[in-house]
């Protein structure tokens, strides 16, 4: 499983901002605009990189510091080399529903929230398959060598009363 290695979505829009292809239009957006910018180009340049099935391109979205529920950046690595001797045509794609980010702050940290999938071809079948998929995971960011890169992940959970499945209210 590729752990943390997209965006997440509190709730999803049925459109995209024109400007940006992975925004909501409806998305959250709080912080200065390049910092902003910035943080959503880290994205693109990552899909990019997967399409091309370029490992450093993709571990480029990685902060040295990145820890995810005990996942460590030299194993995402080991995950994305055997995810690429495995799979081809890797694809994913991620929606943005909030983007809080701000360089200019004493803390240079910015938290992207965001549902997405990856998914590959596999060698051995030709199948695509489902390869990894969240909703709601937030992105942690800190700015690092001048970009903006993942150092963790967290869920962002709603309280049970507060969900809706169905149209029906989850009981505690």
């Amino acid at each position: 499983m590729l752990m943390g290695l997209l965006v997440t979505v509190g709730c999803m829009p049925s459109t995209l901002n024109s400007r940006r292809s992975n925004i909501a239009d409806q998305a959250e957006l709080r912080g200065d605009p390049k910092s902003i910018e910035e943080v959503t180009k880290a994205f693109t340049s990552f899909e990019h990189a997967l399409k091309q099935s370029n490992l450093d391109g993709v571990m480029a979205l990685f902060a040295e510091g990145y820890s995810d529920r005990q996942f460590t950046k030299d194993d995402l690595r080991a995950e994305w080399e055997h995810t690429f001797s495995t799979y081809h045509d890797i694809a994913a794609t991620h929606l943005v529903t909030r983007v809080e980010a701000n360089a200019a702050s004493t803390q240079t940290m910015a938290f992207v929230t965001c549902s997405g999938t990856i998914s590959g071809v596999s060698n051995v079948t030709g199948k695509r398959i489902l390869l990894d998929s969240w909703i709601g995971e937030v992105h942690h960011m800190v700015l690092e060598q001048g970009q903006w890169r993942i150092l963790g992940n967290s869920l962002e959970v709603r309280n049970p009363v507060d969900t809706l499945i169905a149209g029906h209210r989850h009981q505690q």
